[in-house]
């Protein structure tokens, strides 16, 4: 008797698809690690941009001037890291800043400043703020979350 060369049919038939079942038990829970990772990287980006606009303050004695959305604000970007780029694969950052206290107050003590995380994955969003709440006060609006750097009554 000649020895067989190769599989049978249904040798290939039950390998296909038990390498289907694995695929399909593996890709969701594959997607939501990916979640995951990009909201850990938009909140490293958050905590990035914070420290940025502290030492901003810090040296210049006032806040960088707002944006436009996915824009660095002007004089930001030699804080940052180089390169750092507010519109990211997935989500976008704007930097906000919300003037306080008595109309035409100039003191930047009561100035409202946060870093807004937009995005229209709605699964990124909820990511997002599952992990967001790690000491930075935070406020959602959809799938936008809008991290609070100084401002609110002396939170900071």
């Amino acid at each position: 008797m000649k020895p067989r060369r190769g599989f049978s049919f249904v040798e290939l038939l039950t390998v296909i698809i038990v390498l289907g079942l694995l695929v399909r038990i593996a890709l969701p829970r594959y997607n939501h690690i990916r979640k995951k990772a990009q909201a850990r990287s938009a909140l490293a980006d958050v905590r990035v941009v914070r420290d940025a606009v502290l030492n901003f303050r810090q040296d210049r004695g006032a806040w960088p001037t707002e944006t436009g959305v996915g824009q660095v604000p002007t004089g930001l970007a030699q804080y940052l890291p180089q390169n750092f780029d507010f519109a990211r694969a997935g989500y976008v950052l704007d930097y906000e800043m919300w003037p306080g206290g008595a109309p035409g107050s100039t003191d930047p003590g009561n100035n409202v400043v946060g870093l807004a995380v937009d995005t229209t994955d709605p699964v990124l969003a909820v990511e997002i703020l599952k992990m967001g709440t790690g000491g930075l006060p935070h406020f959602a609006s959809g799938t936008k979350t809008t991290f609070v750097y100084e401002g609110l009554g002396g939170i900071s």
